[in-house]
């Protein structure tokens, strides 16, 4: 890893921090956060790609993570009424693509599925288990970002 992915996965190790604090305390992932990971994202592309053709192709990402999980809540919605899907989870998802692409966005919600899950469990016999008891997504979010992010950064220097 070059120093320069280290100071923006440093960075947005930062932001992660902050969206799991706020998402455990609030229920919500603010948009300022999303929208700060977002512009750190498109930043890093910026220099990564050495110009504005890796802020577009993360933009033409983020673009097309946007309609997919937006079509996906609305179909969600329709099937079962009462599913919640959080916005500021697919908001997250999104501003997720502009780091690591699409593929890397699914990758990030499957993994922050497995770690809800793996949760779920752990703290089952302390809890009890409720399939029904709302958690926190956001810091599942988060540890599946930073997993992709430095997966993706270790395999890119190879």
């Amino acid at each position: 890893m070059r120093g320069v992915e280290l100071v923006f996965i440093g960075l947005l190790g930062l932001l992660l921090t902050q969206v799991a604090m706020v998402d455990i305390r609030t229920r919500r992932i603010p948009n300022i956060l999303n929208l700060a990971i977002a512009a750190l994202g498109l930043a890093q592309a910026v220099v990564q790609a050495s110009g504005w053709h890796g802020a577009l192709s993360a933009l033409g990402s983020g673009l097309a993570s946007s309609l997919f999980l937006l079509a996906t809540m609305w179909l969600a919605q329709r099937i079962a009424p009462g599913a919640r899907i959080g916005a500021g989870d697919l908001k997250f998802l999104i501003a997720a693509s502009l780091w690591v692409g699409w593929g890397g966005a699914m990758a990030v919600l499957l993994i922050a599925c497995l770690a809800a899950t793996l949760e779920a469990v752990v703290v089952a016999p302390w809890q009890g288990f409720s399939i029904r008891r709302m958690r926190p997504f956001g810091p599942m979010l988060a540890v599946g970002m930073l997993a992709v992010v430095i997966l993706n950064a270790q395999f890119a220097g190879r």
